[in-house]
């Protein structure tokens, strides 16, 4: 075995649509109209059974490609990668948007008899279309819609107030990558993924030149080195010169202006692709990136609602009763995947499929760390069970309260 090899083992076994505007600050109500008569029963047709596994994608499925068969070498290079856009699928010059990602399930989901995943009583054919329904290549991103939803209504996370708050260093991501050959197909890479909290020795915009010195999140920092990260895939490769890699679970931190006002989206069973370029002798770059996985639907409804979305950054979205309902009510009937590899049709859809696009540069390795301030959750919980009028958040006296601690 090589030394790469050896290096990247030890590593291993030492880790583990709308477009109208809500009444919310004055503007007039959303109302998702079921369709009528439309409404999908909880388990699919009886075109499939309990025993039936979802059928196989037809529809030129976009699935990552076999890892590369090439000698592995003994390289020990060490590139690390800041990301300089982000990208939930929303456009700042207005176009019409793209949304990205795999085919997860590796179903082709073109009609309700095709579903890998038993849809909630919720689902209506308008969100089919706009959640379930498959885009091009198979590829599952049931939450496009919903972070469209929310970029109409707030502001604040628009497309251009997301990369606002990436550019400006409010938060952030690395990419290490370890051992790769340069060539166009390498059969054994190793990448970590690492949330920043900004730059350290007081923080301030970063230069995104390749000099800036990130703190990276302690939450999920195993070490204060390069690689050191609790999300770690040791058997990334790069086919034709795309690197692609795989983890378990990832979470993205996306913070605003305040500290404390984090959107901390959770995914698990993540695929992760992007072009490795070199733009110069001493510059890598990641272009053409895709970063798709499942957003388990509790976690996403919870994580949505205490996030605040006004402009002074104090109303969570709980305390909202004119948008939090209708979004909870969206958020379940897009439920469009199971979480996990094995399941069957009849099984109950229990998360969102995501897809996020990215490109980072090559940046200094990161060894300083922090942890990341958040506010506590004041939300009450709630389940695409809990009836629509409820689980606002309300102070002593029983009205709602709409401010959190700053």
């Amino acid at each position: 075995m090589s030394t790469k090899k050896h290096g990247l083992l030890a590593l291993g076994l030492a880790l583990l649509a709308t477009s109208a505007c809500a009444s919310i600050f004055g503007f007039e109500e959303i109302t998702f109209v079921a369709d009528a008569g439309v409404v999908v029963p909880d388990a699919p047709t009886a075109t499939t059974s309990a025993d039936t596994e979802p059928p196989p994608s037809t529809c030129n499925s976009k699935v990552a490609p076999p890892r590369p068969d090439v000698p592995d070498g003994n390289e020990k290079a060490e590139l690390t990668i800041v990301l300089d856009r982000f990208d939930v699928g929303l456009r700042q010059d207005g176009g019409a948007p793209t949304p990205v990602g795999f085919d997860l399930d590796r179903t082709c989901t073109t009609s309700l008899e095709t579903v890998s995943c038993a849809p909630g009583s919720q689902l209506t054919s308008g969100v089919f279309t706009d959640s379930v329904l498959d885009k091009d290549g198979g590829v599952d991103n049931g939450s496009f819609a919903l972070l469209q939803l929310l970029s109409i209504v707030y502001d604040a996370f628009s497309a251009a107030a997301i990369e606002r708050a990436l550019i400006d260093g409010k938060f952030g991501f690395l990419v290490d990558i370890d051992g790769y050959s340069g060539a166009a197909n390498d059969s054994r890479v190793g990448v970590a993924f690492r949330p920043t909290i900004g730059l350290d020795n007081g923080g301030g915009k970063p230069k995104l030149d390749g000099t800036d010195r990130w703190d990276v999140d302690k939450e999920f920092a195993n070490k204060s080195e390069f690689f050191g990260s609790t999300f770690v895939d040791v058997n990334g490769y790069v086919r034709d010169g795309v690197l692609y890699a795989t983890f378990p679970s990832l979470v993205l931190p996306v913070q605003r202006n305040q500290n404390g006002n984090v959107l901390r989206i959770v995914l698990q069973d993540v695929v992760f692709s992007a072009k490795v370029v070199k733009v110069a002798v001493d510059r890598t770059d990641l272009q053409e990136g895709v970063l798709a996985g499942k957003w388990p639907v509790a976690d996403a409804i919870g994580q949505v609602r205490r996030f605040a979305f006004d402009g002074d950054e104090e109303s969570p979205l709980c305390a909202q009763p004119e948008f939090d309902p209708q979004f909870r009510q969206r958020v379940c009937a897009a439920r469009d995947i199971r979480l996990g590899i094995a399941s069957k049709a009849t099984d109950p859809c229990d998360a969102l499929s995501v897809g996020f696009g990215f490109s980072g540069r090559q940046s200094i390795a990161a060894v300083d760390r922090d942890w990341r301030p958040y506010r506590p959750d004041l939300c009450p919980p709630v389940t695409c069970d809990t009836p629509l009028d409820g689980g606002f958040l309300r102070d002593a006296e029983g009205f709602l309260d709409a401010t959190t601690p700053p």
